[in-house]
C-alpha cells in the first residue's frame, strides 16, 4: 500500500533476536583460609605470591589480602615520644591529620625550604 501524500512504500525490516543460551552451571570454588604472610603459588603465574597488600595488588582477593587492603586505608596512629606525648611541630604529624599551630608552622617552613632548594637548583 502507497501512502498518497509522500507516495512512498513503507519498508518493515524487522531485525532476527538473537538466541541467548543458558549459562552453563558452575562449580563452586572451594575457599581456604590463607593467613597474611603465607605463601602459595599464584595460579595464573605459576610463582610463589606472599599473601598481604603486595598480593591485592597483583589481583588476588582472598580474605587474607583483602584485609590487608582495609587496614592500608585504615589512618596511621600519631607520632609519640618515648615518654608516650605526641610529638607536634612535625611534617610527619602533620601529614596525619594534626592541624595544630605548630605542625602548621612545620609545614609551611618545609614547603619553603622546598622552594627555594628549587629555585637555587641548576638548569632550573
Amino acid at each position: 500500500m502507497v501512502d498518497p501524500v509522500l507516495e512512498i512504500e513503507p519498508v518493515l525490516e524487522i531485525e532476527p533476536v538473537p538466541v541467548v543460551e543458558p549459562v552453563p552451571e558452575v562449580e563452586p570454588v572451594l575457599v581456604v583460609e590463607i593467613e597474611p604472610g603465607e605463601l602459595t603459588v599464584n595460579p595464573t603465574t605459576g610463582k610463589p605470591i606472599r599473601h598481604g597488600l603486595r598480593a591485592y595488588k597483583l589481583g588476588c582477593r582472598c580474605t587474607a589480602c583483602k584485609q590487608s587492603k582495609a587496614d592500608s586505608r585504615k589512618p596511621k596512629g600519631r607520632v609519640r615520644r618515648p615518654d608516650g606525648e605526641v610529638c607536634h611541630g612535625t611534617t610527619t604529624q602533620y601529614s596525619r591529620g594534626c592541624r595544630c599551630q605548630p605542625c602548621r608552622d612545620a609545614v609551611a617552613a618545609y614547603a619553603r625550604m622546598k622552594r627555594a632548594e628549587t629555585k637555587k637548583a641548576p638548569g632550573v
